[in-house]
């Protein structure tokens, strides 16, 4: 029974550790994006920027959903 437990507490906060790590990723880009609107739009790369924050929250989503099932499975 305590190898289980020790087994699952590590896994799940690993997988807890890495969604925060990418969801601190996400918002710490947003903030980036925010204060340079203006250099944004002067220099026309708001397509680039969409691209980075797509793929920014996609792996974002992908870790909060292995987060999640892996606590769906668990229960």
């Amino acid at each position: 029974y305590i190898a289980i437990t020790v087994y699952f507490v590590f896994k799940s906060r690993n997988l807890c550790e890495k969604t925060s790590q990418y969801r601190s990723k996400v918002i710490g880009y947003l903030v980036d994006i925010l204060s340079n609107v203006l250099s944004i739009k002067l220099f026309n790369a708001i397509q680039w920027e969409k691209a980075i924050l797509s793929r920014n929250l996609n792996t974002y989503n992908n870790a909060y959903q292995q987060r999640g099932i892996f606590f769906i499975k668990l229960v």
